[in-house]
């Protein structure tokens, strides 16, 4: 195993937004820089859109960084220092085998010089079974050591099998500090609260927008942006498209961090956030041709390049809930936050096969 190092990220003091000032006792007190921001925001002409009468704009959160790519390295922020305040010396994590926060945590701990273990839930358990490409190569390539686990729920699953690990490594003298699947905790909700801020620094209600939509997957980015936006007192809406689970689950994930934050007597997931159903297609993970189809056309005619996990079904979500459901949306500027997954493209060699 790699040795740890030394960390070549800045600890910085955390500012909190003026519109979560209330939190103040409960927010993080520093934050790494390691993400790239502020990300840039554009138009985003989508194919055969032009009869819905919406202006669809990107907000590009898959430019936070290039190993660091994508949503998660902002809750890293927050987790990383956590992680170093408490005296940690190896993170543990979880996710998919093509998990971007898997690979987002295991790069910025290396960087931080801490040390990284990760449980992945892949199909098969055989390391040398499991291909080489994607998100996967990066985690092997800066030393994280891969627990390869069958596709089992995270709290009776994965977590137990964290909390062992640190067991046994506490029990060797080192101090590990456990990030939960997605980095969505009450730490790691901070990441969109301070990205909210970042919108409103961009013009958000200046501009005009009047609906914001992103992919939900393990709920922290669509929690961070439905709470800032609730405590900002803005009058965009909030929709987070269910790429797996469904918006019950999403809804007791968000509930749980407002009961964290002492807010839940104030409101509820359900008065802040709009989980919108309907669009995993297969499940979690597993796409359809018609998906691929919408990611190769998405790209070819826009140049934004969406990943099948994650932004490829929230933006096939998006289109459709325009065509069907227009009166879902609180009006017609659209901001769509791309979360990134730029490595799960590679790690999805169906994606290539009608190109040929």
């Amino acid at each position: 195993a790699a040795m740890a190092g030394r960390s070549v990220k800045r600890i910085v003091e955390h500012s909190v937004p003026a519109f979560a000032s209330s939190l103040q006792a409960l927010a993080p007190k520093t934050r790494v820089q390691l993400a790239m921001t502020p990300t840039p925001i554009e138009p985003w002409h989508l194919p055969d859109m032009e009869d819905t009468g919406a202006e669809v704009w990107i907000k590009r959160d898959d430019m936070t960084g290039a190993a660091l790519s994508g949503n998660k390295v902002r809750k890293l922020e927050f987790l990383l220092a956590d992680a170093v305040a408490q005296g940690a010396d190896v993170v543990i994590s979880c996710g998919a085998v093509q998990s971007n926060h898997a690979r987002a945590t295991a790069v910025a701990a290396r960087e931080m010089g801490l040390d990284c273990h990760l449980f992945l839930r892949s199909a098969v358990q055989d390391p040398a079974a499991v291909s080489l490409s994607g998100n996967v190569l990066l985690d092997r390539l800066v030393g994280a050591t891969v627990h390869l686990v069958p596709r089992e729920p995270y709290l009776t699953g994965l977590l137990p099998r964290m909390e062992a690990l640190a067991a046994t490594l506490r029990a060797r003298g080192q101090r590990p500090y456990l990030i939960p699947v997605g980095g969505s905790n009450n730490v790691g909700v901070w990441g969109y609260m301070r990205g909210f801020q970042e919108l409103l620094d961009q013009g958000l209600l200046a501009e005009g927008f009047s609906d914001i939509v992103v992919a939900v997957g393990s709920g922290g980015t669509a929690c961070g942006l439905a709470l800032a936006n609730k405590l900002a007192g803005s009058p965009v809406a909030v929709h987070a498209i269910a790429v797996s689970d469904n918006a019950e689950y999403f809804h007791n994930h968000v509930d749980e961090a407002l009961a964290g934050l002492g807010l839940a007597q104030r409101f509820t997931s359900r008065d802040i956030l709009d989980v919108v159903d309907g669009h995993k297609g297969l499940g979690y993970g597993l796409s359809t041709d018609a998906e691929l189809q919408a990611i190769r056309r998405i790209a070819a005619t826009t140049g934004i390049l969406l990943d099948p996990v994650y932004t490829g079904k929230a933006a096939i979500g998006l289109c459709s809930e325009l065509k069907t459901n227009r009166t879902r949306f609180r009006g017609n500027k659209i901001l769509f936050v791309h979360t990134g997954g730029i490595f799960g493209i590679h790690g999805t060699p169906d994606l290539g096969v009608t190109l040929v």
